[in-house]
Order: C-alpha cells, then sequence, then structure tokens
C-alpha cells in the first residue's frame, strides 16, 4: 500500500496459514489487513483506534483455528478484545483489552492500561483519553493483572498489586507508580511471566522479571537488579532476557527455574539491548539493536547450543523515526521458519519477510 505497514511487538507470530497480519496506518486509526503471502492480496478487516506504534492493537491469530483472529478496540464505555472469523466474518466482543491469550484462546490476560498511559505512554493507547479509562477502570488499581475467561464471560484478579508489591524487596514500589507490562504464558502456559515497573521522583525508573505459577499461585523472581528489558521463553522451565546481572552489567542470559540460577551468554557481550524470538526448533534466538551513529540496526542471531553468532543483516532507519515514532525491528520468529521484521530502510514503515535456511 501507499501507506506505512507495520505488525507490532516480537512476542506473537503475524503468519498463519500463509497469510500475513499487518497495521496500516490510517491517521490516528489503523486499518488491520490479512495478506495472502502467495497472491500478494488484502483483506481489509476493521479499523481500530486501540494501537501504538510499538505494540499495535495487540494482533494475533488464533492458532487452532484456521482463519480467527484477535486484536483490541473500543466501544462508547469499556475497551474490548475483539474475535473475528476472516471467513464468514463473525465477531464476538469480550469485555477486557488484551494483553496476551492462551493458545486455545480462552484466557485472556490483562494489565491496567490507565497505567500504561501514565507511565509509559509508547506502549499505552495514545487516542483514549485518562477520563475514559478512569470511568471503565475504576478500582482496578488494586489488581495487577486480571483474566478474563471466554467461556464464562468473567474477569477477575489474577494477581493483586499488593502480592506483586509484597513479593521480595521492591523499595519505593507502590500501586500508583507501578505498571505491568509484557505478559506473556510459559511454553506449557503452566506459568506466566511480566515486568514490574515502578517510577520514583527524578524519572528514576527501576524493573524486576517476575514469574507466577497459575496452580500454586506462588511469584518468583527471575531477575531483579534494576532493570530488565526484553525476553522470552527458551521452555517452560527457562527464560533468555537482558538485563542488569547480580555485578551491575547489563547483558543477555538465561534464567533457570528449577536451579533458580542464570547463565550468562558472553558471546553477546556488548551488543546491547534486543528483541529475542526462538526458532521453531528452539536452537537459535533471533535479535535485533538499536540504531547506533550511522542510524543501522543489526539484526543477527545467535545458537544457544554452540554461542555461534550470524549477522543476517544491518536496516538503515532515516532520522525521523525517533523516540515514540521509532521503529525497532522487533524480530518474530514465525512457525514457517521464516523471519519477520518491521523497518524503515525504504523510507517508510515496511514489514519484510526473511528466509535464513541456507544459513543455519
Amino acid at each position: 500500500t501507499d501507506n506505512d505497514l507495520f505488525f507490532g511487538y516480537y512476542d506473537l507470530d503475524p503468519i498463519h496459514n500463509n497469510r500475513l497480519l499487518a497495521h496500516e496506518i490510517k491517521g490516528d486509526s489503523v486499518l488491520l489487513l490479512s495478506i495472502d503471502l502467495e497472491t500478494g492480496d488484502f483483506q481489509e478487516v476493521e479499523k481500530t483506534t486501540v494501537w501504538n506504534f510499538q505494540q499495535g492493537a495487540r494482533l494475533g491469530w488464533i492458532k487452532n483455528s484456521k482463519n480467527q483472529i484477535y486484536y483490541n478496540s473500543v466501544n462508547s464505555s469499556s475497551l474490548e478484545t475483539i474475535r473475528l472469523d476472516l471467513e464468514n466474518g463473525e465477531r464476538q466482543a469480550f469485555d477486557t483489552p488484551l494483553q496476551v491469550a492462551n493458545t486455545g484462546f480462552n484466557t485472556i490476560l490483562s494489565v491496567n492500561i490507565s497505567q500504561i498511559n501514565r507511565h509509559n505512554p509508547e506502549y499505552g493507547y495514545k487516542n483514549v483519553t485518562q477520563a475514559f479509562f478512569q470511568q471503565s477502570e475504576s478500582g482496578t488499581q488494586e489488581c495487577g493483572i486480571f483474566q478474563y475467561d471466554i467461556n464464562t464471560s468473567k474477569t477477575h484478579c489474577l494477581v493483586p498489586f499488593e502480592k506483586i508489591l509484597s513479593h521480595e524487596s521492591c523499595e519505593g514500589a507502590t500501586a500508583s507508580n507501578s505498571e505491568i507490562n509484557h505478559v506473556t504464558f510459559s511454553t506449557d502456559e503452566s506459568r506466566i511471566a511480566f515486568i514490574h515497573r515502578w517510577y520514583l521522583r527524578g524519572g528514576k525508573r527501576l524493573s524486576r522479571l517476575l514469574i507466577y505459577d497459575i496452580e500454586s499461585k506462588m511469584i518468583t523472581t527471575a531477575l531483579a537488579n534494576g532493570m530488565v528489558s526484553h525476553y522470552c521463553w527458551q521452555d517452560a522451565d527457562n527464560i533468555f532476557v537482558y538485563g542488569c546481572d547480580k555485578n551491575g552489567q547489563d547483558c543477555f542470559m538465561t534464567y533457570h527455574m528449577v536451579s533458580n540460577s542464570t547463565t550468562m551468554h558472553k558471546a553477546l557481550s556488548g551488543r546491547g539491548d534486543g528483541h529475542p524470538s526462538l526458532s521453531p526448533d528452539n536452537k537459535w534466538i533471533v535479535l535485533d539493536s538499536y540504531p547506533g551513529i550511522t542510524r543501522h540496526l543489526s539484526l543477527y542471531l545467535y545458537n544457544l547450543v554452540t554461542g555461534e553468532v550470524k549477522m543476517v543483516g544491518s536496516f538503515y532507519s532515516p532520522p525521523a523515526f525517533v523516540n515514540a515514532q521509532r521503529c525497532d525491528l522487533h524480530p518474530r520468529w514465525s512457525a514457517n521458519g521464516q523471519i519477520v521484521i518491521d523497518t524503515t530502510h525504504s523510507g517508510k514503515r515496511e514489514i519484510c519477510l526473511i528466509d535464513v535456511s541456507s544459513v543455519i
């Protein structure tokens, strides 16, 4: 299209049944698209104002169905998750905004969006006013993560802020100065991981990566040395994460739940932060970098078994794409083996599909 296209965050797979999901920017809205990768034909789905450049509208596929997708939208009184069948047009609305859903799409997890809008607006919804949130989320400050049951249409507080704040040391954190972000299910969906971030006077920001066991209702600390940014699950018991280690060094590491220990990935030392995604065979992590002085973003592969690092490419980011308008590569390793990135190297936002089978 003539307009900018992007997919969104790196934790969702945009490809299913050889179709690619995308956001097309239309002023303050995005038009959601489904693109046939064989023919290039576009299917226009729906417009929504509930989106941001980092995570889009949380658009994704329901993988145990053939043609169903989900995304965030808004009605006259509240934020909602939409489930839409692209084949027959059947549409259902659920009275909660989606942060993540389980594979069977019978459980939606949500966070307090008003807290994100206040403290970290790049991940919030700028076209939905604070007054709206105060009306629609009255009394929700006490809850960190909500669980919505698709079958019963009931919402309950899965992880209260009181439980989060009372878990080990998080000095200075309160329900009002905290946000919960980047909630994900473990590969076996028995646990969830999430980032607890809080903001102190003077602009200081602290964060930690926590794990919540759904059955036992216990919280475990994966990393809590002041800074955590991006992570992905390697398997049900191990998390690949970028953050501050116990020596005060920012680096990539794996947290092992069973032994409550971490392993540093020394081959990635000096490369800085990035967005990790695991390959379908569980052997490789794809990573990106933030732009350096030449405004280039690197894309590379890291072998979890051998420690080998392979460069895939370098993508120029024009100076117009900075701060909240930036376009991170956000590489996602699709189930079909392709890597999907968002990029602005052509001067506009575009989506690129990369086949790395010849180098791994």
